[in-house]
């Protein structure tokens, strides 16, 4: 290695090192230099307890939860920072619990002589997390001195019975020295990683296909890696490979379950006679009335038809994973391992299909724009927003997700224009494709993409020819011939109709057997699911749920949303490329077809989900898939204008390539960011803040070094 390599690989190790030393670390050198006011320690003695506290010693006992507060009077001291060395233990004091401590700050300083203040001014609490250094610090900027200075604790964080063990409070404290080594190699990665895709790269020069077939199997399967080590460390926040999360509608599948191995398809549990007497059960408040009287809960999603309860989410997930699992050892399957299952399982599928696209229709794409699509594909086509929370509608969605892409790869690899490759790919692509019906029906709707895929064995010069392939056509057909008749059989001897799954009967929060389709639902639905803009702030996680504002004059079923799916992944917008590129349509129409088409499907797919369930966040992973094929094709197309040939090489204006270049690498980390983001939003009951206090705020305080 020369002196030049060697200065290189020096700075890179530099750079990270004074990042992380003199700017994540700029409070340990400012409390260590003299400029603070002497350091304060407040003990037991010195501190105020409410009424709610019984003091014993370092102890405080809580007698009554709902006045616990903590005071320190006459301070009178310029104050920038506070420590708080709190414990919380269990009633009988075996060993200190490692839960969050909740509490809100108020101050008196001189501005503020007469009363005391919330900080910030949203009254938001703090949280104070035993295994988490940083989060035991908080910055304050009181107006000159600081006079008082109040913690009230949480009625949600502290229990009657409960001891606090506060060992002392330290105002303008010496802060330690932090050197995280998380932080250090991901700006040393991050510094590469910008190196490597800036604009005029000279990696760009190399093509994926130009490098041996081992080493791009090695390249793609080091990335379907990391990112599954991402999904297992970020998901476990939602309880990954754990049955504590799996109450309520996340025990479905597991009564299905239960009910298939003992020979029939209708849940064990009885429902309330009430249900029976109902002239109509789907009427959700008159079913919480009569609740309300007997005491009795009925089990909510479920399909109620006939005086049982059935589950008419899709059945494949259960023949698939869930039945074959009890049978063999007795237990059942965390619905987050299988969403794990169905997330490895997509992505590989996700990468063949990136790769045979690029190895038959652009092979000089670049190594680099190879791995950045795959990334961003990986990230964001459906599965950090069903790891937020698992439960049977999770389960059911990513099953359907993962048949969905391996059915269209294995089409895709199937065949060429009007060759088959491969008749076995062909069949198990159209199996794939139709076990889509028995895990998510809105997504079949993949199924019409067929017509663009296998365009040529319908029409040939303007005729058609489907006489000429019949062999072949069976081949594709007969999948759905065999999905088709079992699911019909399914919904027969359920709900004596063939085309029945049963969603109808669900007893949800409306009756879904006159919710009907209504167009007034389709705009707001659109907008939110694709257009709406982010709501943003400057706290981890920085993207903020909004409530729908909705004009629908009628029942509109909706919930907090994070945006639209332009502005939440805005790679997606390159799908719209070919729009407004008609050399790209000119150059690839068959490309093109496939990309409007697979649009379009996203788009039915949004106007399916709006009226027949609502406005839900997790509906987007229904069709974020379509809108990511559709973007990666288009970036592809646009390469391919430039690179496709060798001869149009040198008539290139490298200046454009290069602003291009910046602009797909900008959206793209953008989009990986917010998808990762996205992932520690609340979501229903599960706030991971909460859940994973410990990841939560490893994670918040790498981030926020200023607090």
């Amino acid at each position: 290695m020369n002196n030049k390599k060697i200065r290189k690989w020096f700075l890179l190790v530099l750079i990270p090192v004074l990042i992380e030393l003199f700017v994540f670390n700029y409070q340990f050198w400012i409390t260590h230099a003299g400029i603070y006011p002497k350091e304060s320690m407040y003990t037991p003695t010195d501190i105020k307890f409410s009424e709610g506290f019984f003091v014993d010693g370092e102890n405080a006992v809580v007698n009554d939860n709902s006045n616990c507060v903590l005071t320190l009077e006459n301070i009178d001291k310029k104050v920038y920072s506070v420590y708080f060395d709190f414990i919380k233990k269990d009633a009988e004091e075996i060993s200190p619990k490692v839960e969050v401590i909740s509490c809100h700050l108020s101050i008196k300083d001189d501005g503020n002589m007469a009363s005391y203040y919330s900080v910030p001014d949203n009254g938001a609490a703090h949280k104070i997390v035993p295994t988490e250094k940083n989060s035991k610090w908080v910055r304050i900027h009181p107006y000159g001195k600081l006079q008082g200075l109040q913690i009230t604790f949480e009625e949600e964080s502290i229990q009657t019975g409960e001891t606090i063990q506060i060992n002392n409070i330290i105002l303008n404290g010496k802060h330690p020295m932090n050197f995280s080594l998380i932080r250090f190699f991901a700006l040393f990665f991050g510094i590469i990683f910008f190196a490597l895709f800036r604009g005029n790269s000279k990696y760009y020069k190399i093509c994926f296909m130009d490098i041996s077939k081992d080493k791009r199997n090695l390249m793609i399967g080091i990335m379907i890696a990391v990112q599954i080590l991402i999904f297992w460390w970020m998901g476990q926040s939602t309880f990954l490979f754990s049955e504590e999360y799996d109450g309520g509608a996340g025990k479905e599948y597991h009564f299905l379950t239960e009910s298939l191995s003992e020979g029939h398809t209708w849940l064990k549990e009885t429902p309330p006679e009430y249900l029976q007497e109902m002239d109509n059960p789907y009427d959700t408040s008159m079913r919480y009335q009569h609740y309300e009287e007997t005491g009795q809960w009925y089990q909510w999603d479920a399909a109620y038809y006939d005086g049982k309860y059935y589950v008419y989410f899709g059945i494949i997930p259960v023949l698939l994973f869930y039945l074959p699992y009890y049978l063999l050892t007795g237990k059942m399957l965390s619905n987050t391992i299988v969403v794990f299952w169905a997330a490895v399982i997509s992505m590989v599928f996700l990468a063949r299909l990136l790769k045979v696209i690029v190895e038959r229709y652009f092979p000089r794409t670049s190594v680099l724009t190879f791995g950045l699509l795959l990334w961003v594909s990986m990230t964001i086509f459906g599965f950090t927003n069903l790891f937020r929370s698992v439960q049977v509608y999770e389960v059911a969605i990513a099953v359907g997700l993962m048949f969905a892409i391996a059915g269209l790869d294995l089409w895709v690899e199937s065949v060429q224009g009007d060759k088959v490759l491969s008749k076995l790919k062909l069949f198990f692509g159209s199996l794939c494709i139709a076990l889509v019906a028995g895990c998510r029906p809105g997504i079949i709707l993949i199924a019409f993409i067929s017509l663009v895929i296998f365009k040529e064995f319908l029409i040939k010069d303007k005729k058609i020819c489907l006489h000429k392939y019949k062999k072949t056509f069976m081949i594709f057909i007969v999948p759905f011939m065999i999905v088709a008749a079992g699911l019909m059989y399914y919904n027969y001897i359920r709900f004596h109709s063939p085309f029945d799954f049963g969603a109808g009967y669900n007893l949800t929060t409306n009756d879904v057997t006159r919710r009907g389709f209504s167009l007034g639902r389709l705009p707001i639905g659109i907008y939110e699911y694709l257009f709406s803009p982010l709501s943003v702030n400057g706290i981890f996680p920085y993207i903020q749920l909004k409530y729908v504002v909705s004009g629908y004059m009628g029942k509109s079923i909706t919930e907090e949303m994070a945006g639209g799916l332009f502005w939440l992944y805005p790679f997606l917008l390159f799908g719209f490329l070919p729009l407004i590129r008609k050399k790209i349509r000119r150059q690839y129409l068959f490309l093109t077809m496939f990309s409007f088409s697979v649009m379009v499907i996203g788009g039915l797919i949004v106007v399916i989900d709006t009226n027949s369930g609502g406005i839900l966040s997790r509906y987007q992973a229904d069709f974020t898939m379509f809108f990511t094929v559709a973007a990666v094709l288009s970036v592809l197309m646009q390469e391919g204008m430039w690179f496709g040939k060798k001869e149009s090489v040198g008539n290139i204006n490298y200046e454009n390539v290069i602003l291009w270049r910046k602009v797909v690498l900008v959206l793209t980390v953008v989009t990986v960011i917010f998808g990762y983001l996205f992932f520690f939003l609340p979501y229903r009951s599960v706030d991971m803040g909460t859940y994973k206090p410990e990841l939560y705020y490893k994670i918040k305080y790498l981030i926020e070094f200023w607090h």
